[in-house]
């Protein structure tokens, strides 16, 4: 009960700047595109694709990957978890799935872990890349702020911290610990990708923006690392469904730096419609391709696949 308190007193302080704020509203450029629209959908599901593309790259990369079309549906079928207060199932519907697979739960915590802080990574990359690139009013002030936050997450990223946080996970759950293969090279690479990946976004929302109203294009950086930034604090917010009502908070305040209040307001409502129309539908495809027999994600079929293996932290069901 208390955690859709906390959720309805964030829509309720959305809809009342949204009300206090109607003026600037009706008198803005408002209009309606609907081929841009279709188009910043047809963007947003290249950036889907790409995040389960670097998913199952991160699962090649730890030796614990399934046939390609399987990897891409586990990842799409995991993102419903996302609307589950917790989040747990976010993590645990995927390792559900790559078990039944006969793959240890061990390497894909590590590769869950990797795409969490590098996509966190990768935002603080982009929000600092707009402070000192875009006229953004006030960014400079955070500058520093930014520094420290992206040598925190790359510090985190080092094989040798990840190892750390494994012995000290295996201790509290008397379990045995496993060696990370990845590479810190390796994993630079991956914040590399999931940046590249967030721009792809960036230009999306941007279309979706300008579907309804003017914006300059120089702000897409910005956008991407506005939107990314604001959906993994939503994550962390395990109260909250989807991180409803805090991603649109955050994300106002950030679109506040570069858009009237009202308009920041109304992108971040449409916005959270947006991805959850293209998420749903996006599961509803995968869903489809399996009845009709075209995406095989039968658990064992691939040829030669190696059981998972005994004992360990990697065996955490």
């Amino acid at each position: 009960m208390g955690r859709w308190l906390v959720v309805l007193v964030f829509f309720v302080f959305i809809v009342r700047s949204l009300v206090v704020n109607w003026d600037e509203v009706s008198q803005a450029d408002l209009h309606f595109d609907l081929w841009l629209l279709l188009a910043s959908f047809a963007l947003l599901g290249l950036w889907m694709v790409g995040q389960a593309l670097i998913w199952h790259l991160l699962t090649v990369s730890s030796g614990a990957h399934i046939p390609l079309p399987r990897a891409m549906a586990a990842w799409f079928y995991s993102q419903l978890g996302k609307y589950v207060p917790g989040k747990v199932f976010l993590y645990l519907g995927r390792v559900h799935l790559y078990t039944r697979e006969g793959k240890g739960a061990g390497p894909i915590t590590v590769a869950f872990g990797v795409e969490f802080v590098g996509n966190l990574a990768a935002a603080v990359l982009m929000v600092l890349l707009a402070a000192l690139t875009s006229d953004v009013p006030g960014l400079d002030d955070y500058r520093w702020l930014l520094v420290i936050a992206l040598v925190v997450f790359l510090v985190a990223l080092h094989p040798r911290f990840i190892g750390w946080a494994i012995k000290l996970a295996a201790r509290a759950t008397r379990r045995r610990p496993f060696e990370v293969s990845l590479t810190y090279l390796q994993l630079l690479g991956y914040v590399g990708l999931y940046f590249l990946n967030w721009i792809l976004f960036g230009i999306s929302l941007y279309v979706l923006i300008r579907s309804f109203y003017a914006l300059d294009s120089g702000s897409i950086l910005y956008l991407a690392g506005a939107f990314s930034f604001s959906s993994i604090v939503g994550i962390l917010a395990l109260f909250a469904p989807s991180g409803l009502g805090v991603r649109e908070g955050i994300l106002a305040v950030f679109l506040n730096r570069i858009m009237p209040t009202s308009i920041a307001l109304v992108v971040s409502v449409v916005s959270r419609l947006w991805l959850t129309v293209a998420e749903l539908a996006a599961v509803g495809v995968v869903f489809l391709l399996m009845k009709w027999g075209r995406l095989d994600v039968t658990p064992g079929s691939e040829a030669g696949q190696v059981p998972a293996t005994e004992g360990g932290l990697e065996d955490l069901e």
